[in-house]
């Protein structure tokens, strides 16, 4: 006779499908797939509390994680979760919330991602008011875990939905912007995290964006990481944010541009590869953003044009320094010297004839 209650039989079936030998996991993941065709709402009542259990293996807690992000995933999962009791909906939310302030790293992202995966299908819908009070709440922490998990969370959502009621985007607003001045943090992975999640919410930032003021402000956050912070991966996302603005808010930025096109091209002079190649990201980011324009009668700034003669020296700066090695050796990535042909190509199709023949002379020399 067999004694185990649900709870443990669902255990087994989880702990088989982390098994080494492929015909057990995909026997045990079926049986997964079965279950929650049945059993759908107690299948995420028993991942959200196996995920919020600190005894059980922190493997199987993570693969809760991922079945109930999976399991709401989808217009005929949508339609699942919706038909689940708010009471007992109210279970899954809350033991997956609490598992943000978990100890453990790798369980306070997979709890992460699935209050996204649910967020995405409640905050439409106005079924969870608590929950970005709540994280704004819990980024306020002394506790940096606290810290972490609300702006990761804060990040995966803001990827996740398509609009925020005005009381959220301004709460995960003063999240995210209440950190962003240089020396508000002081831990990297917060620095991280945060232009994580700057970088995930600068969609809904158009409001702002109409204010210069606000303009400024950011740009000037932004820059002060990259020349403050000796991080190559926070240097990275910081120039990231700033070349997404500059695309996605192209119409709002034609009085920063001058500050913003000699920052650049500081950027495009650095020894770093990495960091460089992002410089010329910027203008073909940007020069991609004006073909778009002409192509579809779009008022456009010319912007590229207007700086070519700066963004043409650090070109050319780039071009007398090149290493057919250093070529051969990273092929496969993406360096500045391949990002050159790139935006040179762009050029071709964008400017004015009297560039394109400085372009065509120098190169022909």
């Amino acid at each position: 006779m067999n004694s185990q209650s649900p709870q443990e039989a669902f255990y087994a079936i989880l702990s088989k499908c982390l098994d080494k030998d492929n015909a057990v996991r995909k026997a045990a993941e079926e049986q997964i797939t079965s279950i929650s065709l049945t059993n759908y709402e107690d299948i995420l009542i028993n991942c959200s509390a196996f995920l919020m259990n600190d005894n059980f293996q922190n493997d199987i807690r993570q693969l809760c994680a991922v079945i109930i992000k999976n399991s709401v995933a989808g217009e005929d999962n949508i339609k699942r979760w919706l038909t689940i009791p708010d009471d007992k909906k109210n279970v899954i939310k809350s033991n997956v919330l609490a598992c943000l302030g978990s100890e453990k790293k790798e369980i306070r992202r997979g709890a992460a991602t699935a209050v996204a995966a649910l967020a995405k299908i409640e905050l439409q819908r106005g079924t969870w008011s608590t929950l970005i009070p709540t994280l704004y709440s819990a980024s306020q922490h002394q506790n940096i875990n606290y810290k972490l998990s609300s702006i990761i969370t804060a990040g995966y959502i803001c990827q996740e939905v398509e609009r925020f009621s005005n009381e959220d985007r301004e709460q995960v607003f003063k999240m995210i912007f209440t950190f962003l001045p240089y020396g508000t943090l002081s831990d990297n992975e917060l620095i991280k995290q945060n232009l994580n999640a700057l970088s995930k919410f600068l969609i809904f930032l158009e409001p702002n964006m109409k204010d210069k003021a606000f303009r400024e402000e950011l740009f000037k956050h932004l820059f002060n990481y990259i020349v403050h912070i000796q991080s190559e991966e926070i240097d990275i996302i910081a120039l990231q944010c700033v070349n997404a603005v500059a695309k996605m808010y192209y119409d709002y930025i034609a009085e920063e541009m001058p500050l913003i096109s000699q920052f650049i091209s500081n950027i495009m002079r650095s020894p770093n590869e990495k960091i460089a190649t992002q410089g010329y990201m910027f203008w073909i980011s940007l020069s991609d953003e004006e073909l778009n324009r002409v192509s579809s009668n779009k008022k456009i700034y010319s912007y590229c044009q207007q700086q070519f003669k700066m963004i043409w020296e650090d070109v050319k700066l780039n071009l007398e320094k090149r290493n057919p090695e250093f070529e051969r050796n990273n092929e496969d990535n993406f360096t500045r010297y391949l990002a050159t042909s790139y935006l040179l190509d762009n050029f071709s199709k964008l400017l004015d004839v009297s560039f394109i023949n400085e372009i065509f002379n120098f190169i022909t020399v």
